[in-house]
This record gives C-alpha cells, structure tokens and sequence, in this order.
C-alpha cells in the first residue's frame, strides 16, 4: 500500500463521515399550512319546466252555518266540511306525485 492509497482513502472516508453528518443534522424547519378555506356554497336557481294549475279553493261550508240550526243541519256542515278537506289534500298529494307532462316525456 502507497502513501497515496493511503491518504485517498482517508480522504474518502473522512469525506463520507462529513456528507453524513450534515445529512443527519437538524432537519429545515417545515411550512406551517394554512387552516382549509370555507367551502363556497353557491344557489342557483333552477328553473322549472311547466307550470302549476292554480285551483281556486273551495268556499267552506262551515261558513253556511246560521244560528238557529238544529243539530242535524250542522252535523250536516261539518261532515260537508270534513269532505272538502279531505279533498283538498288528496288533490296536494296528486299534484305532489305526479310529475310535469313536460318532464316525463
């Protein structure tokens, strides 16, 4: 073994002990992120397709009770008022159901 051989190879090692050593330092100081944003909720307006039938509403017939009825003649009113809402929600849930013409087709 030279002289030469010797000092290379010490070269070499000392060279790979520092390249080491400053790999195995103090890490850099990593980014602080920012907290995530707000989601942006954007509404858009959605126009439909076809129009609703607008139904006047029936008159009530509780308003046809007078005072001086008997029992049997408002027993009458209410049952007749009973049946007009209940035919105003069954009309809601089929209008409710089914969709626009336009739309199905």
């Amino acid at each position: 073994m030279t002289i030469l051989d010797y000092w290379l190879r010490r070269g070499l090692i000392l060279f790979g002990l520092a390249a080491t050593a400053s790999c195995a330092g103090n890490p850099e100081p990593g980014m602080i992120q920012a907290p995530p944003e707000e989601p942006v909720i954007a509404e858009v307006i959605v126009p439909v397709p076809c129009e609703v039938r607008q139904v006047p509403e029936a008159p009530d017939p509780a308003t046809r009770a007078r005072r001086g009825d008997d029992i049997f003649t408002l027993a009458k009113i209410a049952a007749a008022s009973r049946r007009v809402l209940l035919g105003d929600n069954e009309e809601l849930r089929a209008a409710n159901a089914g969709p626009c013409p336009e739309v199905s087709q």
